[in-house]
């Protein structure tokens, strides 16, 4: 079967937005759609990203979050490839718009905060007045600073228990300090999430 008989087949069916369909559809056509030529044909190009997005955003919707990354890590830099080709900005297409979106949340459900942090970034410098983006961003940079207080309290404690059981010499000190900075550290931190959370 041709692509183009896949994409048409897959398009034309009424139950294929539903996002479990829509999955099932493209699993079962999956090696035509992979190992199409994309380089020298610019339909099939065109075909290809389509199917690639909604299977991405399908597969983020029925929470399979961990099988829908890599496809948004293919996807996104060919959409960004074809408008850059066109002269256009990938944000003015409201495709890319949703792809960097959905892997955005995606990555904050997968708890990988600091990469969620830099596509929810995109979003807000490049829509300002979404507050929606905003918030998700400030979302993701707390609990970044939050994974890294609670390893300031844990070297914070233990230079504290060290210190009791064994409270002498010049390790001793240096275990003090640390201990003292690691919690002065977890403190700062704290403010930082706090002001972060009440920021409008």
């Amino acid at each position: 079967m041709l692509l183009k008989e896949v994409f048409d087949k897959i398009y034309e069916n009424p139950d294929s937005k539903d996002s479990r369909v829509f999955v099932s559809l493209y699993e079962q056509n999956k090696a035509i759609i992979e190992n199409a030529d994309i380089t020298n044909d610019e339909w099939n190009r065109y075909y290809v990203v389509q199917l690639m997005a909604d299977y991405a955003l399908s597969l983020s919707y029925v929470g399979s979050i961990s099988k829908s990354l890599p496809y948004f890590d293919k996807v996104i830099p060919l959409v960004e490839a074809r408008q850059i080709s066109e002269k256009k900005k990938p944000f003015d297409l409201p495709l890319y718009e949703k792809l960097i979106w959905n892997r955005a949340t995606t990555l904050h459900n997968l708890k990988k905060y600091d990469l969620a942090a830099k596509e929810f970034e995109k979003l807000v410098i490049n829509f300002p007045d979404n507050d929606k983006y905003r918030n998700w961003l400030r979302g993701s940079q707390a609990f970044k600073l939050n994974k890294i207080s609670n390893v300031c309290v844990v070297i914070g404690v233990a230079g504290c228990i060290s210190n009791y059981i064994s409270p002498k010499g010049l390790i001793w000190k240096i275990e003090l300090y640390i201990a003292i900075a690691a919690i002065a550290a977890y403190l700062i931190l704290q403010l930082l999430i706090y002001l972060k959370k009440i920021r409008k």
